[in-house]
């Protein structure tokens, strides 16, 4: 099943968690879907919730052509006092802006 678009679904209908549970098998089934990834991030951004998502942010510089507004705003999030003490939130950061600047440059 395409999943992206049943969690797209899911999520209209405010099942979020669902949602986020089948782009997690997507991701599980392929690890480089990148519309499952944004999806996924997207939703731990709504719920705020990046502790949960920190191996899907270092994932996302890894995919062919992340999204730029994206990664602007999870580096944004990233930067604010309430992931302050976040374990790997600066390695997340470096590689988001590192990346950012490559996508531009390209």
């Amino acid at each position: 099943p395409n999943h992206v678009a049943v969690a797209a679904h899911l999520t209209k209908l405010g099942d979020k968690e669902s949602a986020a549970r089948l782009l997690r098998r997507a991701l599980e089934l392929d690890p480089l879907n990148q519309p499952a990834l944004v999806a996924l991030l997207r939703i731990d951004l709504e719920k705020q919730s990046l502790d949960e998502a920190l191996g899907w942010v270092r994932r996302l510089p890894d995919v062919r052509k992340p999204p730029a507004a994206l990664m602007k705003e999870l580096v944004q999030t990233l930067e604010s006092d309430r992931y302050l003490f976040l374990a790997e939130r600066g390695v997340a950061i470096d590689a988001l802006v590192a990346r950012l600047a490559a996508v531009r440059q390209g």
